[in-house]
C-alpha cells in the first residue's frame, strides 16, 4: 500500500511540476517580438519566445487594466529590460527543479516494487514525450513566422527547422551544468544563438539576408 502510494504521489509530483514550469515559463517570458529571430532550447528558444494565451505581457496588461497609449509606451521598455533577467532566473530555477526531482526519483525507487519502477519510467517518459510535443509545436510556430517574414522556400524551412532543433541539446547541456556560473550560462547561450543565427543566415539569399539581419537588429534594440 505505501509503495503504491508513493508512485502516486511521484506521479501526480511529477506532472504537477512539469504543468506548473510550464504556465510559469509561458507567464514570465511572453515577450514581445517582431519575428522569432533568436533560437535555443525547449527551455531557451533563441528569444525563447513562449506565448502567452492573451498575446504578449503589455497586449495582456492592456486588456486587463484598459491602459492609455502613453502607459503603454511607458510600461513596454520597463517589461523589456526585465524580460533576459527572468528568463535567466527562470532557466536556472528549471536546472535546479530538475536536479531536485531526480533526487527525489532515487530515493523513492528504492521504495518501489520492480513492476512500479517500470510503471514510473513508463510515466516519465510520457511526460517527456509531452513536453517534446510543445517543443515541436513551437519550433513549428518559430518556423512559419521566419517563413513569413523572409519568404523561405521548402527546402529553407526544413534547413531551418533543422539548425533550430540542433541548437536545443546544446542550450540544454548548458543550463544543466552545475559548474558554471549563471554569468557564464548566459554568455555560453548567447554564444550558441550567434552560432545558431549565423548558421540560419548563410541558408538564405542576399535579400533574405539582408531582412534577417534587420529582425536581429530590431530584436537586439528591444531587449538591449
Amino acid at each position: 500500500m505505501k509503495s503504491n502510494q508513493s508512485l502516486t504521489a511521484l506521479a501526480a509530483l511529477a506532472i504537477g511540476t512539469s504543468f506548473l514550469c510550464g504556465r510559469v515559463a509561458s507567464a514570465q517570458t511572453a515577450t514581445p517580438s517582431p519575428t522569432p529571430v533568436t533560437t535555443g532550447s525547449d527551455q531557451c528558444s533563441m528569444g525563447e519566445h513562449h506565448h502567452h494565451r492573451h498575446g504578449s505581457p503589455l497586449a495582456y496588461l492592456s486588456k486587463s487594466l484598459n491602459l492609455t497609449d502613453d502607459q503603454k509606451a511607458k510600461i513596454q521598455p520597463i517589461l523589456d529590460q526585465n524580460a533576459p533577467q527572468i528568463k535567466a532566473i527562470r532557466q536556472d530555477a528549471e536546472a535546479k527543479t530538475k536536479a531536485v526531482r531526480d533526487s527525489m526519483d532515487a530515493q523513492i525507487r528504492p521504495f518501489l516494487t520492480p513492476e512500479q519502477q517500470q510503471q514510473l519510467d513508463q510515466l516519465k517518459a510520457r511526460v517527456a514525450e509531452h513536453h517534446h510535443g510543445r517543443f515541436e509545436h513551437r519550433l513549428d510556430h518559430r518556423v512559419a513566422k521566419l517563413t513569413k517574414a523572409l519568404n523561405l522556400t521548402s527546402d529553407q524551412q526544413t534547413q531551418v527547422k533543422a539548425t533550430l532543433e540542433a541548437a536545443r541539446p546544446q542550450f540544454k547541456a548548458i543550463w544543466k551544468n552545475a559548474s558554471l556560473s549563471k554569468d557564464d550560462k548566459i554568455n555560453q547561450t548567447k554564444t550558441v544563438r550567434a552560432d545558431t543565427r549565423a548558421k540560419i543566415r548563410a541558408l538564405l539569399n542576399p535579400d533574405q539576408q539582408q531582412q534577417f539581419d534587420a529582425l536581429v537588429a530590431a530584436h537586439e534594440a528591444r531587449h538591449s
